[in-house]
């Protein structure tokens, strides 16, 4: 009885108890709101993972890097391929580590990999200032909700190309926005990757879209309630 619960929760026997990945991952993916090519690839990796004996009893930096590094030499992946891997790999970890069933640490430990990075190629004023006329012309049936937190996908949309234009912070500071950093008809935080402080003002019609976030928020944060960081960046890209 207990060996047949034990593969129906997904352990493996072997006269030791192990866990893989498989239900981080499944737990993962329950708890945020993805894409279904995100849900693909995490899946994908943890298969990987299981495949190469990576349990979340005996993950290590030095396991993971060595599965890493291999797929180089079998696959001849590029750094760029390797690293998005790697993300993955950590993303479940990570995840593991906050609900439980992972307890060793050493995520960051993990090789990285080199990238050659092209320069950042801006939109111009007058591409910004049209993309926003045509989704304020968007109906809220066009864009829809999404899926978990029924957020409508406009309001978030509008809110976020208003805010992000205005205060020009990086991708991590404004996903990352709650409701005791909005001070005097402005923006106050401490930017996370430099620790400065950032002081930005935004225009009235930022702050009320910001106030109709902030309603529906369960948290009071602005947008990371709504939808996942990876979904977001996605969403973002694809709506430009």
């Amino acid at each position: 009885m207990v060996r047949t619960l034990v593969r129906l929760k997904g352990f493996t026997l072997g006269g030791v108890r192990k866990m893989n990945f498989h239900i981080v991952c499944d737990s993962y993916i329950n708890s945020h709101d993805i894409s279904k090519n995100h849900e693909r690839r995490l899946r994908s990796i943890t298969n990987l993972m299981a495949e190469n004996g990576i349990t979340t009893q005996n993950i290590t930096a030095q396991t993971v890097s060595l599965l890493l590094t291999s797929l180089r030499t079998k696959h001849n992946y590029s750094n760029q391929t390797l690293t998005h891997k790697r993300r993955l790999v950590l993303c479940l970890w990570r995840h593991g580590i906050s609900t439980g069933a992972v307890t060793a640490s050493g995520a960051d430990e993990v090789i990285a990999f080199q990238l050659k990075r092209p320069p950042v190629k801006a939109y111009s004023r007058a591409q910004v200032s049209n993309s926003y006329k045509i989704l304020q012309a968007k109906s809220e049936d066009y864009f829809g909700n999404f899926r978990k937190s029924k957020c409508s996908r406009k309001l978030w949309l509008m809110t976020w190309f208003r805010t992000a234009y205005e205060s020009g912070l990086r991708f991590g500071d404004c996903y990352s926005l709650q409701d005791t950093d909005i001070h005097n008809a402005g923006i106050a935080i401490t930017m996370r990757k430099t620790g400065r402080p950032a002081m930005r003002s935004l225009q009235a019609e930022t702050i009320g879209l910001i106030d109709s976030m902030l309603n529906l928020s369960p948290d009071g944060s602005i947008f990371s309630w709504a939808i996942g960081p990876n979904m977001a960046n996605q969403f973002v890209s694809k709506a430009f």
